[in-house]
């Protein structure tokens, strides 16, 4: 239960941004509105773009696994407040519940 109260809070923070590191074709069959899709494929060349984006960030992939890898690395390179939300319909579930 506390892992979703949370999410939902970060979800909730002015100036959450939500990264998907799905690969682009699978962005493009689903994903959260708003969210900025960023590929685990590319970290490398993307930690700028992640270092100038607004915290905190929540970022997602298919189950949760993907996006705890780039968690990891960011953290791992001095970023602070970035999160794994894990799979992205279940963010999508908050999200949307957030906008109802």
């Amino acid at each position: 239960k506390s892992r979703i109260m949370n999410l939902k809070s970060l979800i909730n923070t002015e100036g959450a941004t939500i990264v998907d590191v799905r690969e682009p074709g699978e962005f493009r069959t689903g994903h959260i509105e708003g969210s900025v899709n960023l590929p685990l494929s590319q970290l490398m060349q993307q930690t700028d773009q992640y270092r100038a984006m607004s915290r905190p960030l929540i970022l997602v992939c298919r189950s949760g696994n993907r996006s705890g890898m780039v968690t990891q690395f960011l953290r791992a390179r001095g970023l602070e407040e970035v999160y794994n939300g894990g799979a992205w319909d279940e963010v999508n579930d908050l999200v949307a519940r957030k906008a109802a």
